[in-house]
């Protein structure tokens, strides 16, 4: 009878370290992202820069549509130019496309043109942005 029970409850704790084992397994794959682990305050963020590519970015709580393009232009080995202004920074080149008197770079943000400077528009969780290279209208 005693043989019985110890057989018993070495199956139960084979049982549970597999529970256990699963359980880690499953909350490190949910907290992985591109091979980078999320600290507190991070979240992932999806950027697009039309005619280059769709990229996802990390980055921090209070970060705005400017950093995530710069992170994402300096991870990328992409050329990024910009003329700082009194009133900020604007974007003057992404890669080989320069703004002119007939293009200029536009932010979208969740689909929407942006009313405001990248510098002043503050990224949350679940935010994208795209950046397209759009003719001017007179």
């Amino acid at each position: 009878m005693v043989e019985k029970i110890k057989n018993f409850l070495k199956r139960e704790m084979l049982l549970v370290s597999v529970i256990i084992l699963g359980a880690v397994f499953f909350a490190l794959a949910f907290t992985e992202h591109n091979g980078k682990t999320l600290a507190e305050g991070q979240f992932e963020h999806n950027l697009t820069i039309s005619e280059v590519g769709d990229y996802k970015v990390v980055l921090d709580s209070g970060d705005t549509a400017y950093d995530a393009l710069n992170k994402v232009t300096s991870e990328n080995n992409i050329e990024l130019n910009i003329k700082q202004y009194d009133f900020g920074k604007m974007i003057v080149g992404i890669g080989a496309k320069k703004a002119n008197n007939d293009n200029f770079w536009a932010l979208y943000l969740n689909n929407v043109l942006a009313e405001s400077g990248a510098e002043d528009i503050f990224l949350k969780e679940g935010d994208s942005t795209e950046w397209k290279y759009e003719k001017i209208e007179y």
